[in-house]
């Protein structure tokens, strides 16, 4: 299955991800676009990308093989620290209270007791990352970012409870805490691209959480731990969290409970602005070791292009932050290690999706709403590589980058690790998340 999301967005996570806004000044006005995922202008990438790692989206292991993880067992279904804001990352009646809507009554899917050495750790808090092979091209005429082949990691905070004797049930909360993105390159001006998530805005005490449900197989080496496959919203609200992600002509009438337009991007950050804030990273730096066109000049770090002409020529003032919203859907599942605390596997990614509301520019002054709304329009879409599968051979790179199909070796499809790093009750901010998963 492929998913989708736009240059400037990300994603993230097992579940879900986050992002923040500034000053917006309104509800821009919007032109219509093609209707899929966001992040303006992000252009180029790497072609050279194999052997990304992958999995199957069925999750092998799991009991039954289905990723609904059947029988979650006990617990409360009101998400912690998912109200407040506006709705958040919740799977469920998306009205904005932060409770869940859809977890199901927890029962243990049979009474069987299982034994193991590692069963006494099965519960607890965990670090989780997350890697998604990916491929773009960009569809506008010109295209103004170069068609390209990399890796989105997304790291996630999970605590795991209530997992019943045969295994079955477990109650997750996850929470989004760092994500990284691949260089874009444009090879008619030798710009590049780098979209960065500061590390400190998932440490925010807005930031939501999202529930999901756990199982295993066993409690012995070699079993498999699952995560199941659930959507999480971070810097937006949408009155159905599953429904059709909004098109850029919607971003400024998008509904939820709360109304219309900006409060549907909630300050998940808590910096002040709408949605999350994302900054476009290394302006001004060359590119090490790639060169770019017939001329072979350097790839340049810039800011995004903020109209059709500043994609095509350096007209000086870009883009360098941006407010956004995002939605995932992810899951995932890793074999016990024999220290009983860590783990790998196949892992799911259906969905990876994002919409700007704003941004600012290096001059300092904020974007006019039709400058926002081009950085929303003019991303290609990220599409997710599921294991075996290889971009397609129609899509080629440049001439000047030697041309032919973007890189054709078969993804090992989203992959992702899991560290144990406490037991419940015990405090971890995401930099020990990301230090457990470098």
């Amino acid at each position: 299955m492929s998913g989708k999301s736009a240059i400037y967005s990300v994603v993230v996570c097992l579940a879900a991800l986050a992002v923040g806004c500034s000053e917006s000044g309104g509800s821009p006005e919007r032109d219509s676009g093609d209707g899929t995922n966001v992040v303006p202008g992000t252009p180029g990438g790497d072609t050279s990308m194999p052997g990304t790692p992958g999995g199957d989206t069925s999750m092998p292991g799991t009991p039954g093989g289905d990723t609904s993880m059947p029988g979650t067992p006990g617990g409360d279904t009101s998400m912690p620290g998912g109200g407040g804001t506006g709705g958040g990352m919740s799977t469920g009646d998306g009205d904005g209270d932060g409770d869940t809507g859809n977890v199901p009554d927890l029962t243990c899917a049979t009474q069987d007791v299982l034994d193991g050495s590692c069963k006494a750790m099965a519960e607890g808090v965990y670090a989780i990352k997350t890697t998604i092979d990916v491929w773009w091209q960009d569809d506008a005429n010109p295209p103004l970012v170069d068609p390209g082949r990399g890796n989105i990691e997304v790291w996630l905070k999970g605590e795991l409870t209530d997992v019943c004797d045969d295994g079955s049930g477990g109650v997750g909360v996850m929470q989004g805490c760092g994500t990284t993105l691949p260089v874009f390159k444009s090879d008619a001006n030798c710009d590049a691209f780098q979209i960065e998530f500061p590390n400190e805005l998932w440490d925010s005490d807005a930031m939501p959480t999202f529930p999901t449900t756990g199982s295993t197989t066993g409690f012995e080496p070699g079993d498999i731990l699952s995560i199941a496959t659930a959507t999480g919203l971070v810097g937006i609200d949408l009155n159905d969290p599953d429904g059709t992600w909004p098109t850029p002509a919607e971003t400024g009438t998008i509904g939820c409970a709360a109304g219309s337009g900006e409060v549907c991007f909630p300050d998940h950050d808590g910096d002040g602005n709408p949605g999350i804030t994302v900054k476009m990273g290394k302006i001004g730096e060359e590119i090490p070791g790639i060169l770019c066109g017939g001329f072979q000049l350097p790839f340049v770090h810039r800011g995004a292009p903020l109209d059709a002409v500043g994609a095509l020529i350096d007209d000086g003032v870009k883009a360098d932050t941006l407010f956004i919203g995002l939605r995932t859907r992810l899951g995932g599942a890793g074999a016990i290690g024999s220290d009983c605390a860590s783990g790998s596997g196949d892992s799911t990614a259906e969905a990876l999706d994002s919409r700007v509301w704003d941004c600012t520019k290096t001059d300092g002054t904020a974007c006019a709403p039709a400058e926002s709304a081009f950085v929303d329009e003019s991303a290609p879409d990220y599409n997710i590589l599921n294991k075996d599968e290889a971009p397609p051979t129609s899509v080629t790179v440049p001439a000047t980058q030697g041309g032919g199909p973007l890189d054709q070796t078969p993804s090992i499809g989203p992959v992702s690790e899991l560290v144990r790093l406490g037991n419940i009750g015990e405090s971890f901010d995401c930099a020990a998340v990301r230090a457990a998963l470098p």
